[in-house]
């Protein structure tokens, strides 16, 4: 009786485990590139599976893909930004096609999941800025 307690409870831990939404997660054994590792490796991670999140502070729609600015911020383990948190820095996220800015409007916060691009030279207010990029698979 108590090992079946014991199994049971050790199984709804397990469960308890996958908190983070199914869209925004990655194959088991998938080992996620963090904001600060695209930021600073260089090209090493281009095309490596990213999980990223913050708020929007702006859209910009091309022909093809829209760029939504992000200012980065730490998840939490449910896969929202925390916010309560110190950002490090801004990165842009490219979706195919047209996303009406409405849907991302400045201030929403937002997670990504998607594969590291090359980083996007930019420019926050007058500063000359180089964002880390991903290329999105779902939010």
């Amino acid at each position: 009786m108590i090992l079946r307690i014991l199994l049971l409870a050790g199984v709804l831990a397990l469960s308890g485990c996958a908190l983070v939404p199914e869209n925004l997660e990655a194959p088991e054994g998938t080992s996620l590139v963090s904001y600060q590792q695209a930021a600073t490796g260089g090209e090493q991670n281009i095309g490596r599976t990213a999980r990223w999140g913050g708020v929007i502070v702006g859209v910009q729609n091309k022909a093809k893909k829209t760029f939504v600015e992000i200012v980065h911020f730490p998840l939490n383990h449910y896969g929202r930004p925390n916010t309560s948190e110190q950002t490090v820095g801004r990165f842009k996220v490219q979706i195919d096609g047209f996303v009406d800015p409405i849907v991302f409007e400045e201030g929403r916060a937002v997670t990504f999941i998607g594969n590291v691009g090359k980083p996007i030279a930019g420019m926050v207010g007058e500063q000359p800025y180089m964002y880390p990029s991903l290329i999105a698979r779902d939010y």
